[in-house]
């Protein structure tokens, strides 16, 4: 080495390094598009990095692929189709069941409450034809009787039990709450046998054809009890009818005694043409109640066969 190199103070000088062998290509004048290019490569990094981070998030997530779906042939169409249909058509067919069943039991119990008040009324019926009706007309004759041939002063007991006793009305009321359910409800058309349903409309027929003619009878039978008070005391009246009334609830007969009329007993007036017209006021009733008797019968006679059909068709018991 020399001299000047080994000095300390010198220090050595770095070797001249030529652009080519630094590896900067040197200036050439670029092109626009160069430019940009450049300009781009030296703007921010951060987008870059940005980017390059997502990346293998992206790579992590699984990708669903959707299966490949084999088209369905007209057969298979079809075939559930037809399985729909029979679905459909299975269930109309068990609520149609279920309906008719539930039909049935509606119908079922309407005859058995039918058929209940159809033996009570016979057994009305039956009372009013063969006790009522004898018995009342007996007193109706006495009363007329006791009215034309008897004196009035001293036999006053026999003439107000027999006047009383002919004018005891007991009226005949059709089992009309059932029936009327029946037709009002939509019952009528829950019946299936046509044999019922001809016979309960032969039973109803008879039924109105007697309620509006003893609608004539209510009418006489009110100017008959409202005519009582030109020959008895009114108060005498509501006294002995209240005690009707409690034999009738204690099941004793609803005609008198004259032991149940007072001793003391004194008409409104002694008059004996006023009772002979009340006692023609009574005779009208009386014939009017005569001319029921034979609906009475007829009621009965239906009822007795409509019961007997309705036991046959049901299977009720008897």
């Amino acid at each position: 080495m020399s001299e000047e190199e080994k000095s300390p103070g010198n220090k050595p000088k770095a070797p001249r390094i030529k652009p080519k062998e630094q590896g900067i290509k040197p200036k050439v004048k670029s092109t626009k598009r160069e430019a940009i290019v450049e300009k781009t490569d030296n703007a921010p990094q951060t987008n870059k990095i940005e980017i390059e981070h997502s990346k293998p998030e992206i790579e992590k997530m699984d990708v669903q692929h959707h299966p490949d779906i084999e088209k369905k042939g007209l057969k298979e169409y079809l075939l559930e189709g037809v399985m729909i249909f029979f679905a459909v058509f299975m269930g109309f067919i068990a609520e149609n069941i279920r309906e008719y069943i539930t039909n049935r039991h509606k119908e079922k119990d309407l005859i058995v409450m039918l058929a209940s008040e159809l033996k009570n009324d016979t057994t009305n019926l039956r009372i009013l034809s063969t006790v009522y009706l004898p018995v009342h007309n007996k007193w109706v004759d006495s009363a007329h009787l006791y009215t034309h041939t008897l004196p009035i002063k001293g036999n006053e007991r026999k003439i107000y039990t027999a006047i009383l006793n002919a004018t005891a009305w007991s009226l005949y009321t059709p089992p009309d709450a059932t029936l009327n359910t029946i037709k009002s409800t939509g019952g009528f058309d829950l019946i299936e046998s046509q044999k019922v349903k001809s016979s309960l409309l032969a039973y109803s027929t008879r039924v109105e054809l007697y309620l509006k003619d003893s609608e004539f009878l209510i009418n006489v039978q009110h100017s008959v009890d409202t005519a009582m008070v030109s020959v008895i005391d009114e108060s005498l009246s509501q006294k002995t009818v209240a005690n009707q009334y409690s034999r009738l609830e204690k099941g004793s007969s609803n005609f008198l005694t004259e032991a149940d009329i007072p001793a003391d007993i004194q008409f409104a007036t002694y008059n004996k043409e006023a009772f002979i017209i009340f006692d023609r006021k009574i005779d009208q009733a009386d014939n009017s109640v005569n001319d029921l008797f034979g609906q009475y019968q007829k009621l009965r006679e239906d009822e007795i066969n409509l019961l007997q059909l309705l036991q046959e068709e049901y299977d009720l018991d008897k």
